[in-house]
């Protein structure tokens, strides 16, 4: 049975949605351009952007019953672009999608809300995983791109993000804050840039870029 006919079974009669939180999300693919494949885009893109679009569009005339909202899961990638290449497309494009969608309901009273968390210790981005990830692209290339990589390819690619996730905050409960008050508060932020190490993203939103990718490569996001 389809998700939505579930959901309007369970409502009582007459009645829509108030909200809607579109939260799932993968990796995705990791290494440089070079090293994506269609399927690290095809993979990436079909939950963390078209699943928020299409239960966007599902869930639509429920939530416009109720005047409701919809938050929406983006990440300090969707700013700014660095490191997993699918990842960040993904997330630029949550960000696009909600901002037409917000403008597109301003009459009807729908509010859209964007979560952008940055480095936080969850599952997805686990120490073990990145390993994981690293190895299975490696394994995944073909021998012609194989052979353009250094020996300790894999130490390389699980190393660029390692300073990253071990400096990433244990404690999600900024995050949580953040949902309860995109779902329940009368005047929500459009947008809710969570984590201590959301500054440097700031700083790098309003850089010049030759001076904003000046730093990204001195940080390493260009090293395989």
């Amino acid at each position: 049975m389809n998700i939505v006919h579930v959901v309007k079974r369970a409502l009582p009669q007459g009645k829509g949605l108030w909200a809607v939180v579109n939260n799932a999300g993968i990796s995705g693919g990791i290494g440089s351009i070079n090293l994506h494949s269609r399927k690290d885009y095809d993979d990436t893109l079909a939950v963390n952007l078209f699943g928020v679009i299409m239960v966007t569009k599902a869930f639509l005339q429920l939530v416009i019953m109720e005047k409701g909202r919809f938050v929406n899961t983006s990440s300090v990638m969707g700013r700014v672009a660095a490191l997993c290449l699918s990842y960040s497309i993904s997330k630029y494009g949550v960000e696009a999608f909600s901002d037409v969608l917000r403008r597109e309901m301003y009459r009807k009273g729908v509010k859209v809300q964007i979560i952008e968390p940055g480095a936080f210790k969850t599952t997805i981005w686990g120490r073990g995983n990145l390993r994981r990830l690293a190895e299975e692209k490696v394994a995944s290339l073909s021998a012609e791109v194989r052979a353009q990589l250094p020996n300790d390819a894999v130490e390389k690619l699980d190393g660029v993000l390692r300073p990253l996730m071990e400096s990433a905050s244990p404690n999600i409960q900024p995050v949580i804050d953040a949902y309860i008050h995109s779902v329940t508060s009368k005047f929500p932020k459009k947008r809710y840039l969570v984590g201590t190490d959301t500054l440097w993203i700031r700083i790098m939103w309003n850089l010049p870029e030759c001076i904003g990718d000046f730093i990204a490569d001195r940080l390493g996001f260009n090293s395989i």
